[in-house]
């Protein structure tokens, strides 16, 4: 028996993961997850200061944003999440597609959870696209 190929579109604040069980079945969705904190236009964290950025902090310190950790909070539990059910049932593979600025958290997130999966990568956004467009863009050779 043929294990299942997942393909994940994600964004910060958004993503869905779909399995395909047979190379020409349909895609079928798995799960989808929200974090429209990533989106929000919030006030700097605490630790930073408005205008020069180094107000509470030293001025060398690394700068993280709060943009920038609720993205990885968000690609956290999406690893916790695909930790859990692959222990359960491994794919063959798991394909990203991410917006750029989204793909290192999840690249990082799942190297620490996910050590032994064979995942590819595509800096590529198509979280927007619906699951009919999906599955037309995965039967066209090259593409994924």
């Amino acid at each position: 028996m043929t294990k299942a190929t997942w393909l994940m579109v994600a964004n910060s604040s958004e993503a869905r993961l779909f399995e395909r069980s047979a190379p020409t079945g349909e895609l079928h969705q798995l799960m989808q997850w929200s974090h429209p904190s990533s989106r929000e236009h919030l006030v700097p964290a605490h630790h930073q200061h408005r205008h020069s950025g180094t107000q509470d902090r030293a001025g060398l310190a690394p700068r993280e944003t709060v943009k920038h950790h609720e993205r990885q909070i968000f690609s956290r539990e999406i690893a916790a999440w695909l930790k859990r059910e692959i222990g359960v049932a491994a794919p063959s593979e798991l394909v990203v597609f991410a917006a750029p600025a989204f793909l290192g958290h999840l690249k990082s997130a799942f190297a620490t959870a996910l050590p032994q999966q064979d995942v590819t990568y595509r800096p590529q956004n198509l979280s927007g696209l619906s699951r009919q467009a999906l599955d037309l863009h995965w039967r066209i050779p090259g593409n994924f």
